[in-house]
């Protein structure tokens, strides 16, 4: 289980460098302004999401119970379909 969060986590700090070229690739450099607005929110978004992770994680767990942490993922996913 620890081996399978290792490659979990290395998977997902490869995606990070990715996405950012995703989002310098869908603004082309004529669209700087654009570019710049795009790239400021993936950076916002990627700082907030460590500092706000456990705080909503945490108010969950603690108003609906443990249990609870396993509906996220699920209600995400359907939202996605």
């Amino acid at each position: 289980m620890i081996a399978a969060r290792v490659l979990q986590a290395a998977g997902g700090t490869m995606l990070n460098p990715v996405a950012m070229a995703i989002v310098a690739t869908t603004f082309p450099e004529p669209a700087a302004r654009a570019r710049a607005r795009a790239i400021g929110v993936f950076g916002s978004m990627s700082g907030l999401s460590p500092a706000l992770g456990p705080i909503l994680g945490g108010a969950l767990v603690d108003g609906f119970g443990r249990h609870s942490m396993c509906l996220h993922p699920r209600a995400t996913s359907l939202a996605r379909r």
